[in-house]
């Protein structure tokens, strides 16, 4: 006897697309909500293939965002030239709007450990032409907030802090990380004169641990995003 499963017909899934080519050798991976609607972008570099974080990322996914993934281990060449290739593959995306749904006025990134240092400068140096490959007067950059999970080299990045405002920014850091306490209150303090920032410590772990992709701490993350859509 044939037996029938009253399941939802509907898709419920994010679809995973992988080795988008953004630039010549370098690849971007997108997860697409099943929904048909354009969806705010987020942008999350790691600090490897193996730091992409695939599994939690796409039950984030699932509610309503397109979430690129590329690692830092393929940008290449000096700081301006990682930063640069960074945006590129964001702007790639932006180019690409409605093959991935993406809302190009919601634009979110997201970095862990060398990703999160990459990311803030990304922000810090948004469409400063000496950071971009293209010219960023045709397709700027404008982000919405930024999430950073374990930056180290906080005093560089005080130093990079522009005059003008740039996108709220949540900072977390895990009890265990190696950073100068000093000298993140200090960027901290600096970023919140004329800009939004809140930061966080993970208690007894260090960053880029499953600690950080909890079901909970993706909650939080969520409902950051949500009041900056």
């Amino acid at each position: 006897m044939t037996e029938f499963f009253n399941e939802p017909t509907t898709e419920q899934l994010p679809h995973l697309s992988l080795n988008h080519e953004y630039l010549p050798h370098h690849f971007v991976h997108v997860l697409v909500p099943p929904s048909a609607k354009f969806n705010p972008l987020i942008i999350f570099i790691g600090d490897g293939q193996e730091q992409l974080h695939t599994i939690p990322l796409s039950r984030l996914s699932a509610h309503g965002f397109t979430i690129a993934m590329l690692s830092t281990d393929q940008l290449t060449g000096d700081l301006h030239h990682q930063v640069s290739e960074i945006k590129s593959a964001i702007r790639f995306l932006l180019l690409h709007a409605a093959q991935f749904s993406i809302d190009t006025n919601r634009i979110f990134i997201w970095g862990e450990n060398r990703g999160a240092d990459l990311s803030a400068i990304t922000v810090l140096t948004a469409n400063d032409p000496e950071w971009n490959a293209e010219d960023p007067r045709v397709l700027p950059l404008r982000f919405r907030a930024s999430f950073l999970f374990g930056v180290t080299d906080y005093a560089k990045l005080t130093a990079m802090i522009p005059s003008h405002k740039r996108s709220a920014l949540f900072v977390y850091n895990g009890e265990l990380d190696s950073f100068d306490e000093a000298c993140r209150a200090q960027f901290i303090k600096a970023y919140r004169l004329q800009n939004e920032v809140q930061d966080f410590i993970l208690r007894s772990t260090a960053s880029g641990t499953s600690a950080f992709y909890t079901p909970y701490m993706l909650t939080i993350i969520e409902k950051q995003i949500q009041k900056h859509l």
